[in-house]
């Protein structure tokens, strides 16, 4: 912007003073001339400028909008589902409410868990008797009504190698005399048949 207010003074020698305008108007016209082209161009440049940073600010203020409406909807659904829970009750044989509701149905659902596990250790022994280790044996048959603390050891190899001479239901029913019916097994048998489906279960299905 100096040099443009220079150029006049260059141009007729006068450094203070114009005496005659009627000489320099051409020199003005030249002057817009040579600096209009300059101009426009800087003004485009700067609508630009202007422009692309109007763009990042609203793209900025849209994603502050989308997290603040994030955060106002999941404060509000746990808030929503705060109530629902102190809200809870269910009935089995008393009334249980809100968080000590949910505990009695974390305990039925392990509990139930535990049974099917119980069940599908079952399953493996009987339809996978060759894939089970002798130690598993060894704990079935070493049950409290029978051997108390006893290893033996011969024995549960023969209850294995009985195992492999039937099928899969007969093994079943033979099962039952080492660790009771469904639903009937000591904590002990549950505790073994619970092992051999932790064990087993990716290796059989």
């Amino acid at each position: 912007m100096l040099i443009i207010f220079c150029i006049p003074l260059l141009l007729t020698n006068s450094w203070f003073y114009i005496k005659d305008f009627t000489v320099t108007g051409n020199i003005g016209d030249t002057i817009g001339g040579i600096t209009a082209p300059f101009l426009s161009v800087l003004g485009s440049v700067l609508v630009f400028i202007a422009f692309k940073e109007q763009v990042k600010a609203n793209n900025l203020v849209q994603k502050q909008f989308i997290q603040q409406n994030f955060d106002q909807l999941f404060f509000r659904l746990m808030d929503n589902q705060q109530v629902k829970i102190l809200n809870y009750s269910i009935n089995a044989n008393k009334e249980y409410k809100s968080f000590e509701a949910l505990d009695y149905l974390n305990k039925q659902l392990l509990k139930e868990m535990n049974k099917q596990m119980c069940n599908w250790g079952r399953h493996i022994i009987c339809k996978y008797t060759e894939k089970i280790a002798d130690d598993y044996f060894i704990r079935i048959y070493t049950r409290d009504t029978v051997l108390g603390n006893a290893f033996p050891i011969k024995e549960a190899i023969q209850l294995k190698n009985d195992l492999l001479t039937k099928n899969y239901n007969d093994r079943w029913e033979y099962l039952k005399s080492y660790v009771g019916s469904t639903n009937h097994e000591s904590a002990k048998q549950k505790d073994v048949l619970e092992s051999i489906a932790n064990v087993y279960f990716y290796n059989t299905i």
